[in-house]
């Protein structure tokens, strides 16, 4: 393993989905457009199922946790916009269900307004699928989530996923671009200005 890689050891304690995850330090502003990936260069376990993910939380509670899945040796691409029940198969991504070696993961958070925002799932650079959210709240910050999880600690089961090249980025709104644009030009006007003086 690269020094810089990230592994995470996943083992249930209870009966239903656990492990272990790393939040990240820094929080995200909902107001602006986030670019989120990261490598999983593998993923292996044991037992009745186990999952790599890569997931946002609003402060809010609201979250989108995109996942690989393998349960009785069957692996799925798959999202969750809910902290309960089933997540939603990304059909796009169906011919990639059995490849648990290294892929791009990719969230684009944008917000909307309001208390609407949208996340594009992608793999491999393929937009796989989008989610809607009418509950948002885009005046609080939101945090990224690597994690390996196992289905059930009654049975032993194992997960290890190794990640690297995390990358979290805002993209700042137009009126900066503007703003940074017409001090450019007022600085290069001011130079011209110097050097004729």
């Amino acid at each position: 393993t690269n020094a810089n890689q990230l592994t995470i050891d996943g083992v249930s304690t209870s009966n239903w989905w656990g492990g272990q995850s790393l939040d990240s330090v820094n929080t995200f502003s909902s107001s602006l457009e986030t670019v989120v990936l990261v490598d999983r260069v593998s993923m292996s376990g044991s037992g009745t199922g186990y999952r790599s993910a890569l997931e946002i939380e609003s402060a809010g509670g609201q979250t989108l946790f995109f996942n690989q899945l393998v349960e009785a040796s069957a692996g799925t691409w798959n999202y969750n916009a809910s902290t309960t029940g089933g997540g939603a198969n990304i059909a796009s991504f169906d011919t990639l269900d059995t490849n648990y070696g290294n892929l791009e993961m990719k969230l684009v958070y944008k917000p909307l307004g309001g208390s609407n925002a949208n996340v594009e799932i992608y793999l491999n650079g393929l937009l796989g699928a989008t989610h809607s959210f009418t509950d948002w709240d885009n005046s609080t910050d939101f945090t990224v989530r690597l994690g390996s999880y196992t289905r059930s600690g009654g049975n032993s089961d194992t997960s290890t996923t190794v990640f690297d090249n995390f990358s979290a980025v805002a993209i700042p709104e137009p009126g900066t671009y503007a703003l940074i644009g017409g001090l450019l030009a007022l600085s290069s006007v001011m130079l011209r200005r110097r050097r004729v003086a």
